[in-house]
């Protein structure tokens, strides 16, 4: 006979974010029952042990709290969709001026490669005084081999502020975020719970394959919009309104607390970010205010 957890457990793994906190107020049993699924399936750990070896998680977490890397990209998607995507790389976008610390400790800390612009091995130092990529907001993008099956870590470095980049995705659903304390993602509704994404300006979008890129999300079960017209159709996206990270439209994730670090934030400074989402000519555009 299944116990009473194990029915609970089960239907929680097949709900949302969203149906996961309207389920919690149920009463106060499921309430706790829901924090402790939280607590099971939310934890970044296992996604940092691809990646990082087990004994350095604890420190990597207090290099976040200090430094303030954020975690970005399809891990971020992968977090909090618990859908795995094994060919993804972790990417960490730091300010410049906390960067050279970063690298230098994946190098040096944690034993991963440094691959310089033409795919070879070199040291951190020398690659980073050489770098220069002048692409929205960006300084330079770096690829570390990790100790752990040769996966790649990516650090991308941001000139000034890490959310003016990631406003510049090529499409919203990857618009999520991840801090020491909280995982965001920027339009929950849109892309956690109705699948739907939407494409950004190209001329704003990082210089890559965007049809690829976004075939791979649409193979993986999203809708991709391109214009105002089919987002007014589909109630989504609303344009001209104030947004700012860990407002009412982001889906938000307290993450639980680390063992052997004490690296909780209350107050995330990435709160103070705020941008707008408008229509130039049907055409959607991410416009931050500083």
């Amino acid at each position: 006979m299944l116990r009473s957890y194990d029915i609970h457990e089960s239907i929680m793994e097949q709900l949302s974010l969203n149906n996961l906190h309207w389920y919690s107020l149920t009463c106060k049993a499921i309430y706790d029952e829901v924090q402790g699924h939280y607590k099971h399936n939310y934890s970044l750990n296992p996604i940092l042990k691809l990646f990082i070896p087990s004994e350095y998680i604890p420190a990597f977490h207090r290099l976040q709290k200090k430094y303030r890397p954020v975690i970005s990209g399809s891990v971020a998607l992968q977090f909090l969709t618990r859908v795995t995507y094994p060919e993804s790389d972790l990417n960490l976008y730091v300010k410049y001026a906390c960067a050279f610390e970063v690298g230098k400790w994946l190098e040096l800390e944690v034993g991963c490669t440094v691959l310089d612009f033409h795919g070879e091995a070199c040291p951190f130092y020398h690659t980073f005084l050489r770098c220069n990529y002048s692409f929205k907001g960006m300084h330079a993008v770096f690829s570390f081999l990790s100790p752990i099956n040769l996966r790649k870590v990516q650090l991308i470095i941001c000139w000034c502020n890490v959310i003016e980049v990631i406003l510049s995705f090529h499409s919203t659903i990857i618009m999520n975020v991840i801090t020491v304390s909280y995982a965001y993602s920027f339009h929950g509704e849109e892309t956690l719970e109705r699948k739907i994404s939407l494409a950004v300006d190209r001329a704003r979008s990082a210089p890559m394959n965007l049809e690829a890129a976004q075939r791979k999300y649409s193979n993986c079960g999203w809708m991709m919009v391109s214009t105002q017209a089919v987002a007014l159709q589909l109630k989504a996206f609303e344009g001209w309104t104030a947004r700012r990270v860990g407002d009412s439209k982001c889906w938000i994730v307290r993450l639980p607390a680390v063992e052997g670090a004490d690296v909780f934030l209350t107050t995330d400074p990435l709160s103070k970010n705020e941008w707008v989402l408008v229509y130039k000519f049907d055409v959607p555009n991410m416009t931050l205010g500083l």
